[in-house]
C-alpha cells in the first residue's frame, strides 16, 4: 500500500468521519445492519457497526482489491505496482464509508504480503513517503510498527476535477482535515484515513485503528 498521493487528493471530496462521531463512547450506531462484500479479509477492516450514525458503506468502492487497484492509490501507479510485487503483495480489501451531507469520510485498507519482511519493507517505505505529505506523529502500542500523519489543510476547491462534489449546502472553500494512520501486524498492513471539514482528532483516529486491530486479532 503505497503513499496515496492520488488517494489523498481524492479523499478531499469523499464522504467521511466527523470528530464528534469518532471521539465519544456514546456515538450513535447505524440503525440498519449492513453486510460488507465478501472476501477473506473482509473482517479485518472497520465494520458498519464500528462507525457513527450517518456514515454508510460506499459499496461500489468496497471489497477485495487486486494489486492494480492498490497501486492506483499512488501518484505513480506503475512504480507502485512494481514495488508491491517486489515486496510480495498477496491480497487486499478496501472499505469506504461516507456521509454526503457533511462530507465526512473513512477509508480503511488492509493488505497481506508473502512474508513479514515484505510487509515491513512496504510499510516502512509508505510511512517515509507519507511524512512528506504533512506532520507525522508517533503511535505506541499499535501492532508491530505504526505511524500517523496529519496532512496539510486543503480546501474543497482544490480537489481534482471529476471528483464528486460536496453537498451544495456546504461552502466549497471549507477546510478539510485529513489524518492517516498506518500500521502492521506480522505480514499484514493497514491504512486508515479519516477526513472531515474542520478538525479531525488524532487520538480518535488511533482509537478506531485499535478497534480494527482488535477485530483482526479476534
Amino acid at each position: 500500500m503505497h503513499t496515496p498521493v492520488r488517494l489523498l487528493a481524492a479523499l478531499l471530496l469523499l464522504p467521511g468521519l466527523a470528530v464528534g462521531g469518532c471521539s465519544g463512547d456514546n456515538a450513535e450506531k447505524p440503525q440498519v445492519a449492513v453486510t460488507l462484500p465478501g472476501g477473506s479479509l473482509a473482517m479485518k477492516v472497520l465494520q458498519a457497526e464500528d462507525v457513527p450514525d450517518g456514515l454508510v458503506p460506499i459499496l461500489a468502492q468496497t471489497g477485495p482489491a487486486d494489486i492494480s487497484r492498490i497501486a492506483g492509490f499512488s501518484a505513480d501507479s506503475t512504480a507502485a505496482e512494481k514495488s508491491l510485487r517486489e515486496h510480495g503483495f498477496d491480497e487486499a480489501y478496501v472499505v469506504q464509508y461516507g456521509d454526503q451531507k457533511s462530507g465526512r469520510f473513512i477509508v480503511n485498507v488492509v493488505a497481506t504480503f508473502d512474508s513479514e519482511d515484505g510487509a515491513i519493507a512496504d510499510l516502512t517505505a509508505d510511512l517515509d513517503s507519507a511524512r512528506q505529505t504533512g506532520t507525522p506523529f508517533p503511535i505506541d502500542d499499535l501492532g508491530d510498527q505504526a505511524g500517523g500523519v496529519r496532512s496539510a489543510r486543503a480546501t474543497a476547491s482544490t480537489a481534482p476535477s471529476g471528483s464528486a462534489a460536496p453537498s451544495s449546502s456546504a461552502a466549497p472553500t471549507n477546510d478539510f482535515d485529513l489524518v492517516t494512520v498506518r500500521w502492521r501486524r506480522g505480514n499484514t498492513t493497514w491504512l486508515l484515513a479519516v477526513g472531515a471539514r474542520g478538525t479531525v482528532e488524532q487520538e480518535a483516529v488511533v482509537k478506531l485503528a485499535r478497534l480494527v486491530l482488535a477485530r483482526a486479532d479476534a
